[in-house]
């Protein structure tokens, strides 16, 4: 009786066919993984420029207040703060804020 050989199996002619695809197939989405986290990382101060960079900050005032306009009756924080960016310049602004800005307090180092 003569056995057939298919032709899905791995024979010494087709040993590294069969280990290329693997290592196609296998590696493939690494490649692209790695593409993309490279892209991510290149790409990563235009972003930064775009939608902001960690900044040390000090509270200057904290104002609460009991009611608001809106309806809502919980308390509600109006911090006063200033920081210098890389660019250099010095910067004042204010937040309004809900329960977070309990814990600060003028003086308090911010990031």
């Amino acid at each position: 009786m003569q056995m057939r050989s298919s032709s899905l199996s791995i024979t010494p002619q087709t040993f590294w066919l069969w280990f290329g695809g693997i290592w196609l197939i296998v590696g493939v989405p690494f490649l692209s993984i790695g593409f993309y986290i490279g892209y991510q990382r290149l790409t990563l101060d235009d972003r930064l420029d775009q939608d902001g960079r960690i900044a040390e900050g000090i509270v200057l005032t904290k104002t609460i207040r009991t009611s608001s306009k809106n309806g809502n009756t919980g308390p509600s924080y109006l911090v006063a703060f200033r920081f210098a960016p890389i660019q250099g310049e010095m910067v004042t602004g204010g937040s309004l804020g809900q329960p977070r800005g309990a814990g600060t307090h003028p003086g308090d180092v911010f990031t």
